[in-house]
């Protein structure tokens, strides 16, 4: 392959083109993040940017486009140093419309207007009768206690003895103990704050006949921030 790195001039963001022959192309966005505490904030803002964004308002969409097309991968994955939300398709006309509809999410999140997206992703209160007790219920939050694990706990603890006083041992996919301290207000700043094309790397990986057009994309998104 023939790698080539781009630098948007006004914000600084990042593109590397991996372009090959291989027509299983990809399209990818990844974001620096970090995890300020145990509440699981990059993690629950990955997942809930599928639940749509300014230009494509479905909370279906991502669902359907899983089903629905010819997409090779779509998901989104976060790390304890980065979330990154890759797309592959075997069409490259396709493949620029999937790439449209993950940096809209990405830069322009439904999340930001909707609570109830961060009460189904994040953590939410269920009462189904008064006499039940009070439960807590969400999509992260469920997950992470399947996660949960004496090899996760005692991995974490370990970076926090060696690392004293760093965001290193911090759950970066949330610990269902601390995940309800988290608020909305507190994962819409977050947004502010590491969802900018300065903190930005996308990657377009195969063969491509217009990766301009790619390239073109990302500037009409980029260019509305300042450095």
């Amino acid at each position: 392959a023939s790698v080539v790195l781009f630098v948007h001039q006004k914000t600084g963001a990042e593109l590397y083109y991996i372009a090959n022959d291989d027509t299983n192309r990809i399209f990818d966005l990844t974001f620096r993040t970090e995890s300020p505490d145990d509440t699981g904030i990059p993690h629950v803002f990955e997942h809930a940017i599928t639940d749509g964004s300014e230009k494509y308002p479905s909370r279906q969409l991502f669902y359907n486009l899983q089903y629905q097309t010819y997409t090779t991968y779509l998901n989104a994955t976060t790390f304890d140093r980065c979330t990154t939300y890759p797309v592959g398709s075997m069409s490259e006309a396709q493949l620029l419309k999937l790439a449209d509809y993950y940096t809209d999410s990405c830069f322009h999140p439904l999340l930001m207007e909707d609570e109830t997206i961060f009460r189904t992703e994040a953590w939410r209160y269920r009462l189904d009768d008064p006499e039940d007790p009070l439960t807590i219920e969400g999509t992260v939050y469920s997950e992470m206690l399947g996660k949960r694990s004496v090899e996760r706990s005692s991995y974490l603890n370990f970076l926090q003895d060696m690392f004293p006083g760093t965001t290193v041992g911090n759950e970066f996919g949330g610990d269902p103990d601390h995940i309800p301290e988290l608020t909305w207000q507190r994962l819409k700043d977050y947004h502010e704050q590491y969802y900018h094309p300065s903190n930005c790397t996308a990657y377009l990986y195969g063969r491509f006949e217009d990766y301009a057009a790619f390239l073109e994309l990302l500037d009409g998104y980029f260019s509305a921030y300042e450095k």
